[in-house]
């Protein structure tokens, strides 16, 4: 279990507009132990029950968890499949529909 604090810090990130800060978040929760699977279960629970995304946005971001575990389980590297997931996020959250 990723704790909430590391798990917030991604979303700082995105407050930033920061890739750089992303990359270096991903870097940190990997470093530190834990699974790629796990970051993404509970960013898939965060997006999913945030209420300040919008429903479409949220299906935009929930394609990209998808992709990335689909990546994942063909064998794609973890840090560049988050770095994918995250960054594809940030420029969904960011952008107007």
């Amino acid at each position: 279990m990723v704790p909430v604090k590391e798990m917030n810090k991604v979303f700082g990130a995105y407050k930033s507009g920061s890739i750089d800060g992303l990359i270096k978040v991903v870097d940190e929760l990997l470093l530190e132990g834990f699974s790629p699977e796990q970051i993404i279960n509970q960013y898939f629970e965060a997006i999913l029950n945030d209420a300040n995304i919008n429903e479409v946005k949220k299906c935009r971001i929930l394609e990209k968890i998808s992709a990335c575990e689909a990546s994942l389980n063909e064998g794609g590297r973890d840090d560049l499949q988050l770095y994918n997931l995250f960054s594809s996020s940030l420029s969904i959250l960011t952008k107007p529909l």
